[in-house]
């Protein structure tokens, strides 16, 4: 570790459990996310969508809407027929001459009010002619199937991804892999296991639907703001779309009420609102999708199949993989590209395997498109591997864990790619879930953790997972030390929940020798002289935050020069602490040594870049690279059940995550993303799909499509190990965003194996094996129409028929309430209080009620958090904190009620809201300290912390 390392890893700003910096924003209701951004003279759009999977559009016409009392503006693919896309530029920014699956966009319209929009859409007439629709990729790749694309040869790519481009039937990218000789392999396996594995659709379900405000300014400028994690990716694909320099295209950020990988790339509503925008200079045009849109028109998980072979020896070497993967990425492109090409490398696990041969393509259908959805692909590779491995070992009669161990990959190695391995984290991970839990069977005897009955069988299963980093990408980042001695950052680290802003703060500080809180965030829009690509794939802490490392050293490193020179001392005489400089005895802070070196206010400016050069490309023909990843992700999971022996149905789990972080720059943030990361993990393993066999997908909403709840999540255990890797900031840090997910699917498959015999090769499972899920519970009976005052003040003249929710937010301005559910009532973003208890106030009309509404604005009182309020910032019960309002609302009536509650009867009253995040067990323990009931305490510095187990014990489920 050299010496620029050695100082970023200095005391007091990494390695510490820092509150968020955007925790007081987010506890109050004062964040602004992309549904709360409404400039003065904004228009409502709104989007018609196609009610067919497949067919050729025969008439459109919006003469009867352009004439609805209150339009100002309806286009169609017709009035801008470019095509865009990530990787290859298939998808028109509107329908253009047929529809490719149910609920693509075919018009939109902006209006003066949200009803003129929506009965303009109403009028818009469409003669379709069906098509027959391909739903399945054997459906799409039979030698006689019709072409979803007829003229896709001639589409144009628009990035090299080491993965071939074959203009053939609808199966247009292919990704293979060769290791050696795989006929070699199987021939010297003494046993040889194989199987077919399944995954499905899974939704992105952020609790903030896809929102974007777009204007063109009298020059021809765009803007747009829009909560995104990659605003230059979106701008670049904007300009590209209008035919405009990037230079005329500005986007902005508000908060990201959650992405998992989506709001990245265009989607049906940027282009409608751009185009929308270019028909009405100087007016902003703001599109809202509904959630039912969300199931219909934006992107999932990939379904895969997946066809795996693995030999060995009876020692248990491995000596061959054998991948076949069929994709299905839907109507458009999208990411897809991508996503093959990391999952086929990534395929042969954190394994040595001397022989691999992956053949992975991609088929175009008429169903939704597959977008990039946290773990790119790996966990349902992992899902089919690590299963396997547990297959091969029991053929072997060797225990699971053992085989692992004896393959695994270490540093030195050379993986399947050609890549000679360093800083390999596997079997630390391994090591670490492995110590606290207990391989093997055992049956249940009525004395299992947190309580269970005679009848039920415990088993526990493991699951080894490694990812990718996105590649090739460059980040840059501009530190400026400012004349009174803070400091100001620009980078593009945009905080999905992730907590990147206060990490990238942290890593400033460290480097700079300042107090974080001296450290201020520049707004990471495209107008900050910055550039990323986008936060996603678990690659921000590792490149942006090395980029602000190198940023501020170039600054700290001015700093000792001027210091040098003033003390008339060495470089190496130089301090650097808390803000003050110093050598041989004497001292000055950085404001009072830059008056004196400029002889008045002046300020230092540092650049920073990562990213060029440290990848290598990926051969299309061999898809082999000597380094085809800045750096590999680990993680290791072991799940632990109870089986009910009767029905068969998990009764409780455990899981235990252990995640290599290489240096945790803040403990707490890595604990809470191995947790969220996990439960997501947990939800594609037993509830989530989106089912299309009918053309049309079978869940639409938030009530029907099951993310786990509060009462649903089992126990998790995280745990952050640190194997520094040689690149990464702050001593060795490196991404842990996605790969808390890709195990755990596979972990569970095993127990379950385990316990049962049987082994299930298809996500999700069977519905019969998990719980079923209570009902929504009711409104509160909702009281007599009344006097209404809404934090100690009566409003104005309510419009008869408006929600209380409109109310709040369009009216009153509290916009702290938030829609995530059309008004199913079942997201808990939009809880408020009535007298003291919990209302849903979507399902609820202003008109129809009376009494004291409370909102979360109302918690603070003169400038003070509320003690909860507090305790949800200093506990990590906040992340991407759109949830947050409506927690903090729904967990106030609670202790009103119930002042000090158990965590049970906490875990049963916020049940009903939903944090897809997966902070539930952080919000918990924020409740309990408010009351001041015993819990345990919030992790910080020190390496027992940043093992810190967050709930070892299982959960009832």
């Amino acid at each position: 570790m050299g010496k620029d390392q050695r100082q970023a890893r200095g005391p007091g700003a990494v390695g510490v459990s820092l509150p968020r910096l955007d925790a007081v924003p987010k506890v109050t209701g004062a964040a602004e996310y992309g549904v709360d951004v409404a400039p003065p003279g904004a228009l409502t759009a709104r989007v018609l969508t196609s009610p067919l999977p497949a067919a050729r559009i025969r008439r459109l016409d919006t003469r009867r809407a352009r004439r609805v009392p209150g339009v100002r503006a309806v286009v169609t693919g017709a009035d801008w027929p470019r095509r865009h896309g990530p990787f290859v530029r298939d998808q028109p920014a509107l329908a253009l001459d047929q529809v490719r699956h149910y609920g693509e966009v075919v018009a939109a319209v902006a209006a003066e009010t949200e009803e003129a929009a929506a009965e303009a859409v109403e009028q818009i007439e469409v003669e379709y002619e069906p098509l027959p629709a391909l739903l399945t990729p054997d459906q799409a790749l039979a030698d006689d199937a019709r072409l979803i694309h007829p003229d896709w040869q001639h589409y144009e790519l628009t990035g090299a991804l080491g993965i071939r481009f074959d203009p053939h039937g609808n199966s247009p990218f292919r990704f293979r892999l060769r290791t050696g000789d795989a006929e070699a392999g199987l021939a010297a396996a003494d046993v040889v296991v194989e199987d077919t594995y399944t995954t499905s659709f899974v939704q992105h379900a952020h609790l903030e639907p896809h929102a974007v405000v777009a204007r063109f300014d009298s020059a021809g400028a765009l803007t747009v703001w829009q909560a995104t994690p990659g605003p230059h990716t979106l701008r670049a694909m904007l300009a590209e779309l209008c035919d405009l320099p990037l230079n005329k295209v500005t986007v902005r950020v508000p908060y990201v009420g959650g992405a998992f990988g989506a709001k990245m790339y265009l989607r049906a509503l940027n282009p409608a609102a751009v185009l929308l925008a270019r028909r009405v200079p100087g007016r902003p045009v703001r599109l809202v999708f509904t959630r039912v849109q969300e199931f219909t028109s934006a992107t999932g998980r990939m379904p895969m199949r997946i066809r795996m072979r693995t030999g060995a020896r009876r020692d248990g070497t491995l000596t061959v993989r054998e991948v076949t993967i069929v994709g299905e990425q839907g109507a458009y492109a999208d990411a897809a590209p991508l996503i093959l090409r990391n999952c086929g490398y990534g395929s042969p696990g954190p394994y040595r395997i001397p022989h691999v041969r992956v053949d992975a393509r991609l088929a175009y259908t008429n169903r939704l498109p597959a977008g990039a959805m946290r773990g790119l692909g790996t966990p349902q590779t992992c899902w089919a591997g690590e299963q396997q491995i547990d297959t091969l070992a029991a053929e072997l009669g060797i225990g699971p864990l053992e085989l692992r161990r004896h393959n695994l990959l270490r540093d030195g190695d050379v993986s399947a790619t050609g890549e000679v391995m360093r800083d390999v984290g596997a079997g630390a991970c391994l090591d670490a879930v492995a110590a606290r839990t207990r391989p093997g069977t055992e049956p249940g005897d009525g004395r299992r953790p947190g309580g269970g009955a005679a009848g039920v069988r415990r088993a526990t299963g493991y699951a080894l997972a490694w990812k990718s980093a996105l590649a090739p990408a460059v980040s840059f980042a501009t530190v400026r030390l400012l004349h009174d001695g803070s400091a100001e950052v620009a980078c593009a680290a945009i905080d999905n929940g992730q907590g990147a802003r206060t990490i990238m703060a942290q890593i400033a500080a460290a480097a700079l020798s300042l107090p974080p809180g001296r450290i201020h965030l520049a707004d990471p829009g495209t107008s900050s002289p910055s550039f990323d690509r986008g936060s996603t794939a678990s690659r921000t802490t590792f490149a942006v935050g090395g980029a602000v490392q190198a940023a501020a050293q170039s600054v700290a490193d001015q700093l000792r020069a001027i210091a040098a020179a003033e003390f008339h001392a060495t470089d190496g005489e130089v301090v650097m602490a808390q803000g003050t400089i110093g050598a041989r005895g004497r001292h000055l802070s950085y404001a009072a040594l830059l008056t004196r070196h400029f002889e008045g206010p002046g300020e230092l400016l540092g650049h920073g870049r990562t990213g060029h050069g440290t990848t290598t490309p990926i051969d299309p023909h061999t898809g082999r690279s000597t380094r085809p990843t800045p750096f590999w992700s680990y993680a290791a999971a072991a799940v632990t059940i109870g089986i009910e022996a009767v029905t068969g149905r998990i009764t409780s789990a455990g899981l235990t995550v252990a995640v290599d972080a290489g240096s945790a720059v803040n403990p707490l943030a890595c604990e809470q993303q191995v947790i969220g990361a996990a439960l997501q993990g947990w939800g594609m393993a037993t509830t989530e799909r989106v089912d299309f066999s009918t053309g049309r997908p079978d869940v639409e909403g938030l009530g029907a499509y099951r993310i786990p709840t509060m009462t649903d999540a089992p126990g998790i255990e995280a745990v952050v190990v640190e194997t520094p890797t040689a690149d990464g900031p702050a001593g060795g840090a490196r991404g842990i965003g996605e790969i808390g997910l890709v195990p755990v699917p596979a972990a569970l498959g095993n127990a379950l194996h385990a316990a049962t015999g049987t082994r299930h090769t298809a996500l999700p499972l069977p519905a019969h094996l998990v719980p079923e899920r209570p009902g929504p519970a009711g409104q509160p009976p909702a009281s007599a129409p009344g006097p209404l005052t809404v934090n100690g003040r009566e409003p104005a003249e309510i419009p008869p028929g408006m929600s209380l929710l409109r109310l709040l937010r369009e009216r009153l301005a509290l916009t702290g309430a938030k829609a995530g559910c059309d008004a199913e009532g079942v997201c808990g973003t939009c809880t408020v209080l009535l007298d003291g208890q919990p209302l849903r106030a979507c399902r609820t009309t202003a008109t129809r009620i009376g009494g004291e509404v409370r909102t979360v604005e109302d918690l603070a009182r003169h400038g003070e958090l509320s003690r909860l309020q507090r305790t949800f910032v200093d506990h990590g019960a906040v992340q991407c904190g759109y949830c947050t309002p409506g927690m903090l609302m729904a967990a106030t009536a609670l202790l009103e009620r119930t002042p000090r509650p158990s965590r049970d009867q906490v875990r049963r009253h916020l049940a009903g809201n939903l944090c897809r995040c997966g902070a539930y067990a952080h919000i918990v323990d924020a409740v309990l300290a408010a009351a001041d009931t015993p819990s345990p305490p919030p992790a910080t510095e020190g390496s027992d912390a940043r093992s810190g187990s967050t709930r070892p014990d299982e959960e009832r489920v």
